[in-house]
């Protein structure tokens, strides 16, 4: 999963499935929430990386 100011992206199953959206957040938003809307999710693991700096 990639996140930045306005898209996330996110890849699963080695790159079978794929997700791109555009996203609008409130400029004061400084947090993120993942999860399953109808069903279950399970992630590995997860490592965060600062792609650039502000």
């Amino acid at each position: 999963m990639f996140v930045d100011q306005s898209s996330v992206e996110i890849f699963a199953q080695d790159g079978q499935v794929t997700m791109t959206e555009l996203i609008f957040p409130d400029p004061e938003s400084v947090s993120l929430a993942i999860y399953a809307s109808e069903g279950t999710a399970t992630a590995s693991s997860l490592k965060l990386t600062t792609l650039a700096a502000q």
